[in-house]
C-alpha cells in the first residue's frame, strides 16, 4: 500500500483569544491511497507532506502542531482518508518574548490529608477529661488528624527531565531536606503522594513538560512510622500464649468478695500487652503508650530527579 496522492484542503477552523494570547489553527488534507485499506489511515497520517509534531504554522508565528489525526472521507472507503493537524501557541503568549516555562517560578496550593486515631482525653483547657464511661472502661473514641498537602506545578524542558525517574518515587519520603518557593522540607517530613506529566510546546517550539505534583506535609500525623495498640487475647508466661483471664467477684452482700481460692474468667475483649508480652493489669496512658507497636510505612528515597531539576 503507497501513497498516490497529498492535496490540502483550505483551512477554515481557528481560535484566537487576545486576553490570553493563545491561537488555534486546524490544517486539513484529502491523502490518497493505491488501495483501500482499515490501516490506512496510520499510512495517511506519516505520508509526505503532512507536518511533523511540534511543526511550526507556516503563516502564524509561533504557533506549533501538537496534535494529529484522521478519519475515512467516507465510510466504507479506505483508500481516502482525512488528515487533521491541530496548532496553537502557549497561552503565555505566541511571541516568545515572555519568560520562559521552565524558568518560571512554581505555582502552588495545599489541601490536606485527614487521619482518624483513636483518643484518649478530649479537648478540655487546662485538664483533659479521659474518655471513659462511669466504671472507668474507656471508650472508642476517634479525634482527626491532619497533615497539609502542598501542590506543585511546574515546567520543565523534555530534555532536562525524565519522568520515568520520577514515578517509583511515588510513596517515598524525601532522604535530604529540599526548599520549595521558600519554604522547607526537612529530611523524611515529606511524603510524595501523587505525581503527573503532560506533553506542552513553548512558543519558540520547545518540547516540554507540564509537571505536578503532591506532597504530604508532616503536620499532626506522623508519616514515617505507624503506631498500633498492643492488644491481644493472649499473653505470654514463660514462654507460652495463655489466654488473658480476669479475675471474679461475689457481689451477694452488694460489696465486691474475692473467691477464695480466686475466680478467673477469659476476657470478652484485648487487652493491653506489655512490650514483653505480658498483660497490663491497670492500663494508662503512660504505660499503653510505652508498650504500642511502632512500624515503619516509608522508606525514604533521593528525590532529586523531582526537586533538583
Amino acid at each position: 500500500m503507497s501513497v498516490l496522492a497529498v492535496h490540502e484542503l483550505p483551512e477554515i477552523e481557528g481560535t484566537g483569544d487576545v486576553e490570553s494570547g493563545q491561537f488555534t489553527r486546524r490544517r486539513t488534507w484529502l491523502v490518497v491511497l493505491d488501495a483501500p485499506s482499515a490501516t490506512g489511515g496510520e499510512t495517511a497520517l506519516s505520508a509526505t507532506g503532512i507536518p511533523a509534531y511540534a511543526a511550526q504554522h507556516p503563516t502564524l508565528t509561533g504557533c506549533f502542531a501538537y496534535f494529529k489525526g484522521f478519519r475515512a472521507d467516507e465510510p466504507d472507503d479506505g483508500a481516502h482518508w482525512l488528515v487533521t493537524v491541530d496548532y496553537r501557541t502557549p497561552k503565555s503568549g505566541n511571541t516568545g518574548t515572555t519568560t520562559d516555562p521552565w524558568s518560571r517560578e512554581d505555582r502552588i496550593s495545599f489541601g490536606e490529608a485527614r487521619y482518624e486515631l483513636p483518643a484518649t482525653y478530649d479537648k478540655t483547657p487546662t485538664t483533659p477529661l479521659a474518655y471513659k464511661n462511669a466504671v472507668g472502661d474507656p471508650l472508642e473514641v476517634t479525634e482527626p488528624r491532619i497533615n497539609p498537602v502542598l501542590i506543585v506545578n511546574r515546567y520543565r524542558k523534555r530534555t532536562d527531565f525524565d519522568p520515568f525517574a520520577v514515578y517509583p518515587l511515588v510513596n517515598t519520603l524525601n532522604n535530604t531536606g529540599y526548599t520549595i518557593r521558600g519554604g522547607s522540607i526537612a529530611a523524611e517530613k515529606g511524603l510524595l503522594l501523587r505525581f503527573a506529566v503532560q506533553d506542552e510546546t513553548w512558543s519558540d517550539g520547545t518540547a516540554l513538560y507540564a509537571i505536578r505534583f503532591e506532597i504530604e506535609l508532616e503536620s499532626g500525623m506522623v508519616l514515617k512510622t505507624q503506631r498500633y495498640q498492643n492488644k491481644s487475647f493472649y499473653q505470654l508466661v514463660g514462654g507460652k500464649r495463655v489466654r488473658c483471664c480476669i479475675e471474679t467477684y461475689n457481689y451477694t452482700s452488694g460489696t465486691p468478695v474475692a473467691f477464695t481460692p480466686p475466680r478467673y474468667i477469659p476476657t470478652p475483649d484485648p487487652v493491653f500487652i506489655s512490650s514483653n508480652g505480658a498483660m497490663i493489669a491497670n492500663p494508662d496512658t503512660a504505660n499503653v503508650s510505652a508498650s504500642d507497636i511502632i512500624r515503619q510505612r516509608y522508606a525514604a528515597a533521593s528525590w532529586t530527579p523531582l526537586i533538583g531539576v
